[in-house]
């Protein structure tokens, strides 16, 4: 068993509009141990928009994007031999990331966990917000919204759950949920229960 934990920078929230800037990936075995570990800022050869303010957030210049490669040339890396070998995809809010790889040619797989219903699981009615979760497990945010980083944030999270038996290996896997429901902050035992989550895929 395989995980591969992503995560996605990007010029905006609208995939078909906004570039995808950037793209971290940390592949892990059974044990949560990392196997590989990716990270790499992607040209924008569409041309589409990158907002000031993403670049802010992101922490992010125009003068890095002069040792960016071009989206097809990761595609390769990515298709063929990251989602290959994983069983299941893992991020904090996945389905915004998988959104984004989807409409610039990234392969995926049905197989998610999502770290943000996982944190709602464990603290009902809380914010969800990667960074908040992180310092409700007792760490500290050093680099939060560079996409490698955020990849090591959901490792240390994960890590946790396990640790504290809120999880338990092998990682279970749930169907994508497009529409998160953020202002009633469902976890995924919640969804199942009331019939929003189909059953946990084997």
């Amino acid at each position: 068993m395989k995980y591969l934990v992503f995560d996605t920078e990007t010029g905006g929230l609208n995939s078909e509009n906004d570039a995808l800037i950037s793209i971290g990936a940390i592949l892990l075995d059974d044990d949560l141990q990392v196997v590989n570990t990716v990270y790499t800022l992607l040209k924008n050869e569409e041309n589409k928009n990158i907002g000031e303010i993403a670049l802010e957030v992101n922490g992010l210049s125009e003068s890095l994007f002069k040792n960016a490669i071009s989206p097809k040339h990761f595609q390769i890396l990515w298709n063929w031999y990251l989602i290959p070998q994983a069983d299941i995809i893992i991020g904090h809010n996945i389905a915004f990331d998988i959104g984004f790889m989807e409409a610039n040619g990234f392969h995926t797989i049905t197989k998610t966990l999502d770290t943000m219903h996982l944190s709602w699981d464990v603290w009902r009615k809380e914010k969800a917000k990667l960074g908040l979760v992180y310092e409700r497990i007792g760490k500290e945010v050093e680099n939060a919204h560079n996409a490698l980083y955020d990849c090591e944030m959901v490792v240390d999270v994960l890590k946790w759950m396990v640790t504290n038996e809120f999880l338990s290996l092998p990682l279970p896997s749930y169907p994508l949920i497009k529409d998160y429901h953020a202002n009633k902050a469902f976890g995924y035992k919640e969804m199942k229960a009331k019939g929003l989550l189909d059953k946990k895929e084997d």
